[in-house]
């Protein structure tokens, strides 16, 4: 997938092309909720729509590789790099602290 997504190489039948469309558009709206739910995980989602629209339009594959939100984390998978630290850290502060409150009002 990460190389599909460096190539960005767009498939010529259309039909296929327009099926890769509207999934990518499927999994970034999924993506997208992954950032205001908590239980949804966003990034995964958004990469899923990258390697679609890789294959299906560049206009919004570019917008995704330069999204202010996710743009970095699409760069470090697609080079290799991984999760950046901080990110895991604020995933796993975040983890620990609604752990923390379910532990809490589940005691009460």
């Amino acid at each position: 997938m990460r190389e599909a997504i460096k190539r960005g190489e767009i498939v010529e039948n259309k039909t296929l092309r327009g099926i890769y469309f509207l999934l990518g558009i499927g999994f970034l709206v999924v993506g997208f909720m992954g950032v205001i739910l908590p239980v949804i995980p966003g990034t995964i989602f958004v990469i899923i729509s990258a390697y679609f629209f890789a294959r299906s339009s560049k206009r919004f594959l570019h917008f995704i590789l330069h999204n202010k939100v996710f743009g970095k984390y699409i760069h470090a998978y697609v080079h290799g790099a991984g999760m950046p630290l901080r990110a895991k850290i604020i995933i796993v502060v975040t983890i620990l602290i609604s752990f923390a409150f379910g532990c809490y009002y589940y005691a009460r």
